[in-house]
């Protein structure tokens, strides 16, 4: 169990520092407001896998 919560850390933080550096390198707001909704996808993906941990 403490590996896989480890795992999924180490996926959040990726994935969330993927999403933040693409925001700051670009000024185009509408990737801007892609990029947005990737991550908010992105955070209900992870509710769902927290979840599924957490049985």
């Amino acid at each position: 169990m403490t590996r896989k919560m480890i795992g999924f850390a180490l996926f959040i933080l990726t994935c969330a520092a993927l999403i933040v550096l693409s925001i700051t390198k670009t000024t185009d707001p509408i990737y801007i407001g892609l990029l947005v909704i990737i991550g908010a996808f992105f955070a209900v993906g992870l509710t769902d896998h927290y979840k599924d941990l957490k049985k």
